[in-house]
């Protein structure tokens, strides 16, 4: 018995995945907001069903989230006295992507993300606002020593109910600078 759980172990799958911790710049377009930077913290864990040694190229999902950090982006929102304070408003973004990825043993290499995240706006006129959004990252990948660099830009865009009750258009473009591990 002991002899066919080894030898079922022995035939499993060896899954991999990836951590990468790093920062964020873009910009949140759309009727409301000002023009202008926003900083984030950004971290993805990418799961594959191959490990990082073995060859050839990955696909596989990627769970990631941007939270707001400086700088904070502005809004102005309609008020009684003109001219209207700008405010500082807080955003966060979460998302699943179908990732794939060139092969980890090559020195630089690339990748490409695509799929769905929720954004949250804090204080969408008084109040939040869940925006859910469509998005695709491209990223050049460099390894360096046990893990990697990453450089990408994240292009994301959805809809919301406007305020007037009509729809709302929101982009959200950034570029992001990581550091990685394989962690299996």
């Amino acid at each position: 018995m002991l002899g066919l759980i080894a030898l079922a172990l022995a035939d499993a799958p060896a899954f991999g995945s990836d951590l990468g911790v790093g920062y964020s710049l873009g910009v949140l377009a759309g009727e409301w907001p000002e023009p202008g930077p926003s900083g984030g913290v950004t971290v993805g864990l990418g799961l594959y069903p191959v490990t990082h040694d073995t060859p050839g190229p990955r696909v596989g999902g990627r769970l990631w989230a941007d939270v707001g950090a400086w700088p904070r982006q502005q809004a102005i929102e309609p008020c009684d006295t003109e001219p209207c304070a700008p405010f500082r408003f807080g955003r966060a973004l979460f998302g699943l992507d179908l990732s794939f990825r060139s092969d980890p043993a090559r020195t630089w290499g690339g990748g490409l993300d695509l799929g769905f995240s929720r954004m949250d706006i804090d204080s969408w006129y008084g109040g939040p606002l869940v925006v859910p959004m469509f998005g695709v990252r491209p990223g050049l990948r460099r390894a360096v020593g046990p893990g990697w660099v990453d450089l990408g830009v994240r292009a994301a865009w959805g809809t919301s109910r406007a305020a007037d009750g009509g729809l709302d258009e929101w982009w959200w473009t950034a570029a992001d600078l990581q550091l990685g591990l394989h962690l299996r």
